[in-house]
């Protein structure tokens, strides 16, 4: 009852505007290993280029609910198969094709794939940081983790392996700094309990190995939507990101991915991929995965429901360009000018 009241509101300013267009992102969804997930992310576009993140206003059915279950608009594996999820919104339908592959297996925490993403994610390696060419207070990481390897190494053999206690994981120095118990440089990076912590402490409590022979390299990483048009102060938009193997497989990393805003006062990053808008103005969000960086254009627009572009001729096809990116960010061109 709760959810309907709160969604109300929503589907009438839906009802409000003329929908376009209705997308799911990813198109599909390849769940591998017990640890394996798939976020999803619905967004609908209006006829006046506005665009809005209507995720937990779609109805989601199962075409075999025995493989897959979503929670809280993530895609979980039960058991091995194939099914399809459908999507509705607004009386359009799209159909996700959904694979779940090794449900019941136990994938462990691997270094370069899950260890080495808790550097990057905690600022660990970047240039301000450990990262630098000098590193910092003797320790130092490969920028960005571009040498997984030699970062092994630095973490496990030297200073006689005092930075990590495999016995007493949640003891080693490596963790202590990270959650603010012993004095550190860079300050707290993260909370006990977070998955950042227990990725750590999960991989030491394995015994801090390297990774097994044929671990894939990331190829390629995808983030959706390409583009958001968001109108008013404070709206949101979540993004998903998808890495891609070279070993063919998949995986979610929407966590695990590093956000920056190259104009927050017009759209801010969250940790997790969301965005919210603010002032008018049109930001880009640069998003980072291992040694790959994508991004997506976000537009912050005015609310300012009696809008109308004025009737101006176009004299040319620069015009032409411009005067549709005026309407789409709801900008009023001056006037022509007199001799």
């Amino acid at each position: 009852m709760l959810i309907a009241l709160l969604a109300a509101p929503m589907l009438a300013a839906a009802a409000s505007k003329d929908l376009v267009d209705v997308q799911v992102y990813p198109k599909d969804a390849n769940i591998f290993t017990k640890r394996g997930k798939q976020s999803l992310v619905v967004q609908a576009k209006f006829a006046d280029s506005t665009t809005r993140d209507v995720t937990a206003e779609a109805k989601y059915t199962f075409a075999n609910p025995k493989f897959a279950k979503l929670d809280g608009g993530t895609l979980l594996p039960l058991s091995d198969g194939n099914t399809t999820l459908k999507v509705e919104f607004a009386g359009r339908t799209l159909t996700v094709p959904v694979q779940v592959k090794d449900s019941a297996k136990e994938r462990p925490v691997v270094f370069s794939l899950d260890v080495m993403p808790v550097f990057t994610k905690g600022g660990c390696n970047a240039g301000s940081c450990h990262g630098s060419t000098r590193g910092k207070d003797k320790f130092r990481l490969s920028l960005f983790g571009f040498d997984p390897q030699r970062d092994y190494f630095c973490l496990t053999r030297e200073e006689f392996g005092r930075r990590i206690n495999t016995a007493r994981p949640d003891d080693s120095l490596l963790v202590e700094k990270a959650v603010g118990r012993v004095t550190h440089t860079g300050g707290k990076l993260f909370e006990e309990k977070s998955w950042l912590y227990d990725t750590l402490v999960e991989w030491l409590g394995n015994g801090a190995p390297n990774d097994p022979a044929n671990t894939p390299k990331v190829v390629d990483v995808q983030i959706y939507p390409k583009q958001a048009v968001l109108e008013g102060d404070g709206s949101a938009q979540q993004l998903t990101v998808r890495a891609i193997y070279s070993d063919g497989t998949d995986r979610d990393v929407t966590r695990e991915t590093v956000y920056l805003s190259n104009n927050s006062i017009a759209a801010k990053a969250g940790p997790d991929g969301l965005i919210t808008s603010g002032k008018p103005g049109e930001a880009f969000i640069m998003a980072r995965f291992d040694q790959i960086t994508t991004g997506t254009q976000i537009l912050s627009i005015p609310k300012l429901p009696d809008y109308k572009f004025p009737d101006e001729p176009a004299a040319n096809y620069i015009d032409t360009l411009v005067y549709n990116k005026h309407k789409k960010v709801r900008i009023t061109p001056s006037g022509l000018c007199d001799d």
